[in-house]
């Protein structure tokens, strides 16, 4: 509450956003490890933009950013009128945080990172079950739509009266300029944990040798949770396909039994 107070009374913004990446729950009792801050995206192998973990940085500001994470949003209630969560994108992981991301810079609310750690989150949880070994799902179209509504496919359907579109405050080629996203080249050129936003194009590098450690188990925790969500994907899609042709099988073979 006293950091969002505090932007607006800085001046800064009158509708701020706190967000970030929580740092790692075993970090908890870590002094001087800085703020969990996720610093670039990058477009995935489904060809959708996904962020690119987070790294530890010493700073008593509150930085600009063009991300919001699931795991700590805090705001004014005001914006979860103004946007709230699309409900129609069922088992979507990889793809949801862009798109609020997109859908609250829009509606002309201000994206930052906290300057300090509130939340700690256990990632990757490898002993603990998970929805993805419970449940054979796909979120393709989820995927879909949302590829629609920030401009990686072209509209095939007409979300212009959609209530859970982008907002009109600011512009979609706004935000990927301000993100640094070039669609046309599938490339990100800022990186948010850089002076000046300056990306040297290389995989973030963890140079902070106190926090070395914890600053690769987080990085790749956050990783790995993408990564199993998006192969527990393909392997259930590739198993529907396979229940499908089964059931044609079924069918043909069906049908010459009763010629």
């Amino acid at each position: 509450i006293n950091m969002i107070k505090s932007l607006k009374a800085s001046g800064k913004s009158q509708n701020p956003v706190l967000s970030h990446y929580p740092a790692a729950w075993d970090s908890f009792n870590q002094n001087n490890i800085g703020v969990t801050t996720i610093c670039k995206s990058f477009f995935n192998e489904r060809n959708m933009i996904s962020f690119l973990g987070a790294e530890f940085i010493n700073t008593n500001e509150m930085q600009p950013s063009p991300y919001v994470a699931g795991g700590f949003l805090f705001c004014e209630g005001k914006m979860l009128n103004d946007v709230p969560f699309d409900p129609t994108l069922d088992y979507l992981f990889v793809g949801e945080e862009i798109l609020h991301s997109i859908r609250i810079w829009t509606s002309g609310y201000d994206i930052f990172t906290p300057n300090e750690n509130i939340a700690f989150h256990e990632y990757t949880r490898s002993e603990k079950p998970k929805i993805w070994t419970d449940k054979t799902y796909t979120d393709e179209d989820a995927l879909n739509k949302v590829k629609e509504l920030i401009g990686l496919l072209n509209n095939r359907n007409d979300y212009k009266n959609y209530a859970y579109n982008i907002g009109t405050k600011r512009s979609l080629e706004d935000y990927y300029k301000f993100a640094g996203i070039d669609l046309k080249n599938k490339k990100v050129t800022k990186n948010f944990c850089r002076k000046d936003y300056i990306d040297n194009d290389e995989t973030i590098k963890h140079t902070s040798k106190p926090t070395e450690k914890i600053i690769e188990h987080f990085s790749s925790n956050i990783s790995n949770e993408s990564n199993i969500r998006d192969t527990h994907y393909k392997k259930s899609h590739q198993s529907n396909k396979d229940i499908y042709l089964f059931i044609l099988l079924g069918i043909l073979v069906l049908l010459i039994l009763l010629k």
